[in-house]
């Protein structure tokens, strides 16, 4: 996903009821990632 932009993305994993997070600061070698249980995720 990183493509330069400062963005950000989250994303039910289908069937786990788990979401995951991801963010991007442009194109520094850094980000981060984020896993929480979600009960709206099905």
């Amino acid at each position: 996903m990183p493509d330069g932009f400062g963005n950000g993305a989250t994303k039910c994993i289908e069937g786990t009821g788990v979401r995951v997070t991801t963010l991007y600061h442009q194109d520094a070698a850094y980000g981060s990632v984020s896993t929480i249980l979600d009960p709206s995720c099905k």
